[in-house]
């Protein structure tokens, strides 16, 4: 039996969901700095691109998405309680009415929020993994499912007759499947990112004499408390949604601005690392002819393949990836 009314749920909601918009429009804000603006006068100087188009635009999807839900949340609360307050239970009525346009367009973005999401951390994958298809086909299968399950979940709740316990209709099969669709993709792409960042971080130390680790770290430190973040929301979503509580409105209105602060978070702690300042492009580290101790070597200006190609998106061609195939001067040992 859900403990929380609707109307508590979602006053709630809309008091937790502004505060973590406010923080996500700030680190939004900081992340276009450090991709755009940060390097716009060293592009005058030096005749550099843009920043990745790609991490641009997955950026500005979310923001078309995270934004529209804050406006219709604050839209349905204000309807309920200034429009609705003289009718009898005037705005628990109006709140538990799924089926009103509102509250139809706010699922449906949330919905294609955590496709874009989804998307970008399985795009992510593939390209810090070397293009590698074998390692993107099971997200990429779990990504397509998610997309089916959403799509359902939306289409049951628009046509949900009167009277049905939400909890209990036909659209709880896809959402328990969406939701565990999306679980599978996070925790699978963040843990092999992590392994990657972390196995090109022990490669480099060990080939580079004067390597300095702190900015892949510290990345690794933030990719894992990012996916935490998603992660526990989404299982707080399952547990409350399972346990019949309307709390899960208030998770779902929380949960929309996290995922654009787990996306920002990333961007902004390379930048705030100096890495985007960096006079070498975004591709893996490149040699020395010699490595020793008398002269700086320069792996700190490329992180590593693995790093770079995770805060920026999409990079060019790898040259000199520190892997089992390739030594410290950059020569291949195979033939």
């Amino acid at each position: 039996m859900a403990t929380i009314l609707p109307t508590a749920a979602e006053l709630l909601g809309l008091i937790l969901q502004t505060l973590f918009y406010g923080a996500y429009l700030i680190l939004y804000a900081a992340s276009l700095y450090f991709l755009y603006g940060g390097k716009l006068a060293t592009r005058r100087r030096r005749g550099r691109q843009s920043p990745n188009k790609a991490v641009l635009l997955g950026g500005f999807a979310l923001f078309l998405t995270v934004t529209p839900q804050w406006i219709i949340e604050l839209i349905r609360v204000w309807s309920a309680f200034i429009h609705h307050a003289d009718t009898p239970s005037g705005p628990l009525l109006y709140l538990s009415d799924l089926r009103a346009p509102l509250s139809i367009a706010r699922l449906s973005l949330y919905v294609v929020e955590v496709f874009v999401s989804d998307f970008i951390l399985l795009v992510r994958l593939w390209v810090v993994w070397g293009r590698d298809w074998r390692i993107a086909a099971a997200p990429v299968l779990t990504w397509m499912g998610l997309v089916v399950c959403g799509c359902m979940y939306t289409f049951e709740i628009s046509r949900l007759p009167p009277g049905v316990n939400f909890f209990q209709s036909a659209s709880a099969d896809w959402v328990a499947s969406g939701l565990a669709l999306t679980l599978f993709t996070n925790i699978y792409c963040t843990g092999l990112l992590s392994w990657k960042i972390w196995s090109s971080h022990h490669a480099l130390q060990r080939a580079m004499t004067h390597y300095k680790p702190s900015t892949a770290m510290r990345i690794l430190a933030t990719l894992i408390e990012s996916a935490a973040l998603y992660t526990l929301s989404s299982l707080v979503i399952v547990v409350t949604y399972f346990c019949q509580s309307f709390a899960s409105f208030t998770c779902i209105s929380m949960m929309a601005p996290l995922v654009g602060i787990a996306y920002c978070l990333i961007i902004v702690r390379y930048g705030m690392d100096g890495a985007f300042k960096a006079a070498a492009p975004f591709s893996s580290v490149r040699f020395s002819p010699r490595v020793d101790d008398s002269a700086p070597s320069t792996a700190e200006e490329g992180e590593g393949v693995a790093v770079k190609s995770f805060a920026g998106g999409a990079m060019p061609r790898m040259r000199g990836e520190v892997g089992p195939e390739t030594n410290a001067k950059g020569d291949s040992e195979q033939p």
